[in-house]
């Protein structure tokens, strides 16, 4: 009991979610409950949640600042952290799917028509749209992955860019190491240490 009344209380998505469901879809109680929430939660924890899409079924580790696509399609299983934005483009059309078992890390941003296969580890920070990223990949902090195919049982290291790149399968991506370069007086390339 205490339990529920403490998902009540803090807006819990998890709790909602699993709620709506259970109503039909035009029912007067569930759009009434659903406008409530909606709007409670985007005032008071700054998350916008589309609790009556059917295709989300994944868990919030923290709620705050999560906004997620009305067209959106998130498995279960998933773990979504703070701060995550899973959105479509400006048409609100192709939207990311994800696969189960996933773990979106904190500020994570997967934009537009982004497949993330199931059990993908993203790291907090990353930057992500228009990719396939295949199972069993585990993706460091910070990493940005635009147009790009990411095979299965891949490492992409924290830093990384990957932009139009197809990475094969079993294979890891690490950032480039950073060179100190001296230049000259006119601004090109003296020498390398």
């Amino acid at each position: 009991m205490w339990k529920k009344l403490y998902n009540i209380i803090t807006l819990n998505p998890n709790y909602y979610m699993g709620i709506l469901r259970v109503y039909p879809k035009n029912n007067v109680f569930k759009k009434g409950i659903l406008h409530l929430v909606t709007s409670l939660n985007k005032i008071l924890l700054s998350w916008e949640i589309p609790l009556n899409n059917t295709k989300i079924s994944c868990r919030f580790a923290h709620s705050i600042g999560i906004v997620l696509s009305e067209i959106a399609k998130i498995e279960e299983g998933t773990l979504i952290y703070q701060n995550t934005t899973i959105g479509a483009n400006f048409e609100n059309v192709n939207a990311p799917v994800i696969g189960q078992n996933c773990i979106l890390g904190a500020n994570c941003n997967i934009i537009g028509d982004t497949l993330i296969k199931n059990n993908v580890k993203i790291g907090a920070g990353c930057n992500i749209a228009k990719s396939i990223i295949e199972e069993n990949t585990k993706i460091g902090m910070g990493v940005v992955i635009v147009n790009s195919k990411i095979g299965k049982n891949c490492k992409i290291i924290s830093g990384s860019v990957i932009h139009g790149m197809t990475i094969p399968d079993n294979h890891m991506v690490q950032p480039k190491n950073g060179q100190i370069v001296r230049l000259s007086n006119d601004g090109t390339t003296a020498e390398k240490k």
